[in-house]
């Protein structure tokens, strides 16, 4: 700025001060609020040096006022041109200074200048740094004299985020772009060149690759590679290459660290190897991250720097690593339809050279495939059969059978998918075969696929055993009690004696007519148990008896004791269930009355549990207005509130806003699952979190006038975990079991804390839940059944994302519970989360 002085110095600076003395800022006015203003503000004289700075300048720059008065502008800043040529102003970079430029302006017009942008190149403490600045300028006169108000903002902070918001979206975009890449290409390596090209470019590297290794491990290959013009491409050269040749390289990768070189020419000593072969390359700087396929290493991706040495900046890092992440899973799904492609191969073969016949039925119950060894069976070649109707190979007396069964298929009706039919061969004999059928989609349409097992021989054994039980059926048929044969794996009836209209109410006809009929009588509540047991039989195939609930044709209920054995052919397979059936109704009868009158007490204390619970949930349903309500009371809009007034609605409305609040927090698990929440470790006392909650969790205890305690032995007042998710885990625990428990009842929270875990868990006396329920009570959207979701309300999410923050902090969650006995859930995490994560 040493140029202004000569400018004023001349005969018309006056001249030019007095045609602009209206443009003049009272010195008074300056005066006041000099020093206070919080920015850097200067008084430059006619001579274009510093006159005077504030106290914002002396702290920014480091000068005293003493030590800055006759300073020129760039000399005052530390500005790199005024220590250079001829100094401040008299350089050729110095024409284009903005703030030199500014006063200039401000001198010859006497126009005040409003926050111009500009920047200087400065030293600070040694360093050179960019500053970037607003400059703003004023003409005055102080003592007489005209002088130039500089206001310089520094906002080189600010330009910094704005450059580092850019250098953010621009990686988005290329990861963006990789990642669409990857989607949309079926040539995985192109997509990977692509990706290679795009980080080489973002992050300035020279060459970017990626290596694999081979299946044993011991050697490894440069797979591909992206270099930049005037870079020699190194992947020819680096092909079956041993993978001990990098012990230090490989050690840290295997412990899953990333390899990060600023210099090659200061490797440590035990890096020694990989420091020979990196300078043969001509490498100075290089990154290197595992590449992972199924949780397993599989190799690397790096880039590295051949021109000069540097930092990588942590946008680069995690630019490579999210680029190896996506690489890695696209290598996995590579590697996954390639497996598929393997698979579908053997099961080619497997349907083709199989011992069954297996044929697909479509339309009009044609035959759409049919296999080598179903065409071995019938005699037919497929020539013969495809496009044909599957019926005109049935026997006559099985073809409505047939038809009626696909059709029904078809439409999604549950039909029985294991029969016997009898078809026609070539040459005319018939043959009886074993069907399993099921729904398929083939082209792109619903089909039937059905295997087809070639029986006669088993048939021909079973004719031959049905004359020999002629005799025994004779003797059945004169007996009280039920006797039955069932097909050993569908457990389906093939023989009743006349007992069945005593014991059931059926004909014999009705009865082997109907191949669920079995299944149907049973009374509902003991279905699942009866199945069970059964099926435990028909596994070990032993001789059981079982005692259950039978509902007869005229709708009332027996009890019967069911006597089963097996028949077995010589290899130990069964080739029967055979049965006896008694009716022990009356035996029953005296066993339960004592329980029946039991029953009825519960169903009355049902009653009233139901009454109780649907008024509660009445009492919830307003809850929307109660806030809307509070929140316009509280505004005081319609009304002055004294203070006892505005203390409650505020306890009114900030539990019914944390209620909504809580509702919203749940639909965080949506984040947990694209990996987006993180834990935050903090030290807290444990205590404080739990009397909050309890504090909290009063207010809607005492709604249902639900007793709420805490019993827990603090051994360690201070824990390492996150504490907001801690706090939520036991929020959700305590309000879903006062949720869950009736009015009237208690709610728990015990446990203990110590060195090693903190276990709590909250005891309820609500309804309890049922054994088969309690595997699923963790899934996201899961209730336990659509009564109680009208009931309770509620998303489903709450015991969720209590399992997600329990297990993401290395803990575990357990229920106890019985249906309308109440309900145990506990959680265990460790009580220094840091420990177990090293």
């Amino acid at each position: 700025m040493g140029v202004i002085g000569t400018f004023l110095r001349n005969n018309t600076a006056n001249e030019c001060y007095d045609v602009h003395t209206k443009s003049f800022v009272s010195s008074n006015i300056l005066n006041s609020i000099f020093d206070d203003i919080p920015l850097i503000m200067i008084l430059v004289n006619q001579d274009g040096k510093v006159e005077t700075i504030n106290r914002a300048t002396t702290i920014a720059l480091g000068k005293e006022k003493k030590d800055s008065f006759g300073l020129l502008g760039g000399e005052l800043f530390g500005c790199i041109n005024s220590l250079k040529g001829e100094g401040c102003g008299k350089n050729r970079e110095c024409s284009e200074c903005a703030v030199r430029n500014s006063v200039i302006h401000t001198f010859e017009t006497g126009e005040s200048i409003y926050k111009k942008q500009g920047e200087l190149e400065i030293t600070n403490n040694g360093k050179l740094l960019t500053l970037h600045f607003l400059v703003s300028t004023s003409l005055i006169r102080k003592n007489d004299k005209p002088m130039v108000s500089l206001i310089v903002d520094d906002v080189t902070k600010i330009k910094q985020a704005n450059q580092l918001i850019e250098q953010k979206l621009e990686i988005e975009k290329v990861i963006a772009s990789i990642s669409s890449m990857f989607v949309s290409s079926r040539d995985i390596d192109h997509s990977i060149n692509f990706a290679l090209e795009k980080i080489c470019n973002l992050c300035g590297s020279s060459r970017t690759y990626v290596f694999r290794f081979h299946d044993d491990g011991i050697l490894m290959d440069n797979t591909h590679e992206y270099c930049v013009e005037k870079v020699e491409a190194q992947k020819d050269n680096l092909q079956d290459i041993p993978v001990d040749l990098f012990p230090w390289w490989m050690n840290k990768l295997h412990n899953g660290e990333s390899i990060y070189i600023k210099n090659v020419s200061k490797l440590p000593e035990e890096a020694s190897a990989e420091k020979e072969i990196l300078e043969m390359q001509a490498i100075k700087s290089l990154i290197v991250l595992p590449l992972y396929l199924n949780s397993e290493l599989s190799g690397f991706i790096g880039m590295d720097n051949v021109l000069n040495t540097g930092d990588w900046a942590d946008e680069d890092i995690n630019t490579l690593l999210m680029t190896a992440q996506i690489i890695g899973t696209s290598l996995q799904r590579k590697e996954a339809e390639k497996e598929l492609t393997e698979s579908k191969k053997k099961y080619s073969n497997l349907v083709e050279k199989g011992n069954d016949g297996i044929i697909i039925l479509q339309g009009e119950c044609l035959l759409k495939y049919a296999n080598k060894k179903m065409m071995e069976m019938s005699g037919f070649s497929i020539e013969e059969v495809i496009g044909k109707p599957f019926i005109d190979f049935v026997s006559p007396n099985y073809r409505d059978t047939i038809m009626d069964r696909y059709k029904r298929r078809l439409c999604g009706e549950k039909v029985l998918n294991q029969y016997e039919v009898e078809l026609i061969s070539k040459d005319g004999k018939s043959f009886f075969v074993e069907v399993n059928a099921s729904i398929i989609d083939y082209e792109g349409r619903s089909a039937d696929m059905a295997i087809l097992r070639d029986i006669t021989k088993r048939k021909q054994v079973e004719e031959a055993l049905q004359r020999s039980e002629e005799n025994y059926r004779n003797l059945t048929e004169s007996l009280n009690e039920l006797i039955y044969r069932a097909n050993p794996e569908t457990l389906v009836s093939t023989y009743v004696n006349k007992a069945v209209e005593k014991i059931y109410g059926y004909t014999v006809d009705m009865w082997l007519d109907d191949p669920y009929i079995w299944e149907k009588t049973i009374y509902h509540d003991d279905r699942e148990r009866v199945f069970a047991e059964f099926a435990e039989l028909q596994t070990k195939i032993e001789s059981g008896i079982i005692e259950y609930r039978i509902i007869k044709k005229d709708k009332t209920i027996r009890w019967v004791q069911d006597h089963v054995s097996w028949e077995k052919d010589q290899q130990g397979k069964p080739i029967s269930m055979n049965g006896i059936m008694y009716d022990i109704t009356e035996r029953k009868q005296a066993e339960n009355l004592m329980l029946n009158a039991k029953l009825a007490a519960e169903a009355a204390n049902m009653s009233k549990t139901e009454f109780i619970t649907n008024m509660s949930h009445e009492l919830r349903t307003p809850l929307n207005s109660v806030i809307g309500f509070s929140d316009i009371l509280y505004s005081e809009k319609f009304g002055i509130l004294n203070e006892y007034q505005k203390k409650y609605v505020s306890n009114v409305l900030r539990n019914g806003k944390h209620l909504l609040q809580l509702i919203n927090e749940i639909l965080s698990i949506s984040n947990i699952e694209t990996g987006r929440v993180k834990l935050h470790i903090s030290e807290f006392f444990v205590s404080d979190v739990i009397d909050e909650v309890e504090a909290l969790m009063m207010p809607i205890a005492l709604e249902k006038d639900i007793d709420l305690t805490c019993n827990i032995d603090i051994s360690v007042p201070i824990i390492k975990a996150d504490m907001m998710k801690f706090k939520q885990v036991l929020c959700n625990l305590v309000n879903n079991a006062i949720k869950f428990t009736d009015q009237g009842g208690s709610v728990t929270i015990n446990g203990d804390i110590s060195d090693e875990s903190v276990n709590l868990f909250i005891k309820d006396t609500g309804i309890g839940i049922l054994l088969e329920d309690r595997d699923k009570l963790f899934n996201p959207f899961y209730q336990v059944d659509s009564s109680t979701t009208r009931e309770y309300g509620g998303a489903g999410l709450g015991l969720a994302l209590v399992k997600k923050f329990v297990e993401m902090h290395g803990g575990k969650v357990w229920v106890e519970s019985d249906q309308y006995s109440g309900s145990t859930f506990g959680f265990t995490i460790p009580s220094n989360h840091e420990s177990i994560s090293s």
